[in-house]
């Protein structure tokens, strides 16, 4: 018996980092399986491009925004949620990766490490965990 789907699996995505490399290739695969999105990055041009790339596939929204601007970051998202109504995906991928040697690091290089890759998710998933419980479920993936 061979496996095949029956049923779209997701129908809406959030997803970080959208207009990154990895982003922007998960957005194109969600995208083609027809899930609706609402892209978040903070690179406008990046992310006004894949919009108007994928506008005539599936709705898409793009939300402009440094995940680092956590106040700002926590008021749009549930701004987001309230227009979009429920999202069955959440795709934390934002992060940056600048590899310093640890015998050379300067600490203070760190600080936007962990404000994107590790600070930011707590507040995307302070906002969103309670929505997805509230309308019976979601998946979140956290890159």
């Amino acid at each position: 018996m061979s496996a095949s789907r029956t049923s779209q699996p997701f129908r809406k995505a959030l997803l970080t980092g959208a207009a990154g490399g990895l982003g922007t290739q998960l957005a194109r695969l969600l995208a083609a399986d027809g899930v609706e999105l609402i892209l978040l990055d903070r690179n406008e041009a990046g992310l006004e491009a894949l919009r108007a790339e994928l506008a005539n596939t599936v709705a898409t929204e793009a939300c402009v925004i440094d995940l680092r601007r956590y106040d700002e970051l926590e008021q749009r998202l549930r701004e987001l949620v309230e227009r979009n109504g429920a999202i069955d995906l959440v795709i934390a991928n934002a992060g940056i990766d600048h590899p310093m040697r640890m015998a050379a690091c300067d600490w203070r290089n760190l600080t936007d490490h962990f404000a994107t890759n590790v600070e930011a998710n707590f507040v995307l998933l302070a906002v969103l965990i309670p929505r997805l419980l509230a309308q019976g479920g979601g998946h979140v993936a956290a890159i």
